[in-house]
């Protein structure tokens, strides 16, 4: 996976991290996963890592693999949201809630279930 670790290098150059052990210790990704994908003995980056390095980078897990995202068909210039913004979403923003309201937002997404 030689070329994911260059995709991830050349992420972290454009968000001005100077270069792939400087990007770990601000993701907190120990350097050695990095130096394992990049010398052939890991065949793939864990999402918890992959996830480290997009919340860094500010951007998706698709735009970490160098996936491209698709675009939501009704809204020019928008990416459709997937499961990972949705969840990234809820356990930032829900942190400053009340156990009461995470219930009212449980209960919500139940309903939304059942109703589908």
């Amino acid at each position: 996976m030689e070329d994911l670790y260059k995709h991830i290098e050349g992420l972290g150059r454009e968000h001005g991290y100077k270069n792939m052990t400087v990007l770990c210790k601000a993701a907190g990704v120990p350097r050695s996963t990095m130096s394992e994908l990049n010398n052939g003995r890991s065949k793939d980056l864990s999402k918890p890592n992959a996830q480290k390095f997009a919340d860094i980078l500010g951007i998706t897990l698709d735009e970490v693999y160098g996936e491209e995202t698709k675009k939501a068909p009704t809204q020019e210039d928008e990416r459709e949201i997937t499961f990972d913004d949705f969840t990234f979403a809820m356990q930032n923003e829900s942190k400053d809630l009340t156990e009461a309201d995470k219930q009212i937002l449980l209960s919500m997404a139940k309903q939304l279930n059942d109703a589908r």
